[in-house]
């Protein structure tokens, strides 16, 4: 789980809290840690071998050639809040989740696959009135937030990566990624 936040010139707060269960790996260009507890990168396309990996498994119930029960298939997801203090409508919270599914893009590699059930919800405490003086100014308000939605999507999800232990269970073994 990670966790991010960004406060606006306009003193909107926008934040997100990640669980990240995701097939796809951090996105990057560097096998070194790009600052100082940063989530270690890939460059060498890792998570094409996962995807690989993750789709040998065959479909749950279905025999695999020699007759015996194949591996039920890999289980992943990433789920989102982003929560901002904004006065925001339905339309808008919904608007803005969708917005910010381009933070799981910007993290993961591949994002948004048929083995993922990514999902993300918006929620808006409505302390804090965005400027709707006009519909330009209503526009680049939303833009403004929506953007950084999407930037603190990608930072919690990072953050979740970064700070994940391995865990065991029934299931398996499950690595922590990078360590």
């Amino acid at each position: 789980m990670g966790t991010a936040s960004i406060t606006l010139d306009n003193g909107v707060v926008v934040g997100a809290i990640a669980v990240v269960n995701a097939l796809g790996l951090p996105f990057a260009t560097s096998s070194q840690r790009t600052e100082p507890g940063s989530v270690r990168q890939s460059e060498e396309r890792a998570s094409t071998q996962r995807v690989a990996a993750a789709g040998s498994g065959g479909e749950a119930g279905v025999a695999d050639d020699a007759g015996g029960a194949s591996q039920p298939p890999t289980l992943n997801t990433t789920l989102v809040v982003v929560a901002t203090n904004a006065i925001l409508d339905k339309a808008e919270c919904k608007r803005t989740a969708s917005a910010a599914h381009a933070g799981l893009a910007r993290a993961l590699d591949p994002s948004h696959t048929l083995a993922d059930g990514d999902t993300i919800f918006c929620l808006a405490t409505g302390a804090l009135a965005l400027d709707r003086s006009s519909e330009a100014a209503r526009q680049v308000s939303l833009i403004t937030l929506q953007s950084a939605a999407a930037d603190v999507v990608r930072l919690a999800i990072l953050d979740g990566i970064r700070c994940a232990d391995a865990v065991s269970t029934p299931a398996g073994e499950f690595g922590a990624y990078g360590r």
